[in-house]
């Protein structure tokens, strides 16, 4: 999964990271998901950061889920998180 972020005051990480009985980390990897990219939470930046993501938009690491969070760029009317899944084509939002 990749987690991009725009503006936005980093809320939904925190409550990512609260979720469920074993944490956010722990749902991830129930469910077999690898966090490939999150701007607060990876090791990576600058540089390194651009070539995961350069990865990924080549086609070079498969990425099949998006989540965006962008409310405060929106305006205050606009959803809060939103989740994309290249697999099936389905866009979700979840805030």
């Amino acid at each position: 999964m990749l987690w991009l972020q725009a503006g936005s005051c980093g809320g939904c990480t925190m409550a990512a990271i609260e979720h469920g009985e074993t944490g956010w980390f722990g749902e991830l990897e129930a469910f077999d998901v690898d966090l490939a990219w999150h701007p607060s939470l990876s090791e990576e930046t600058g540089e390194e950061a651009l070539a995961i993501l350069e990865r990924i938009a080549s086609g070079a690491t498969r990425s099949t889920c998006c989540a965006s969070r962008a409310r405060s760029c929106a305006g205050r009317t606009a959803r809060g998180c939103s989740i994309a899944s290249a697999a099936r084509g389905a866009r979700r939002s979840i805030g």
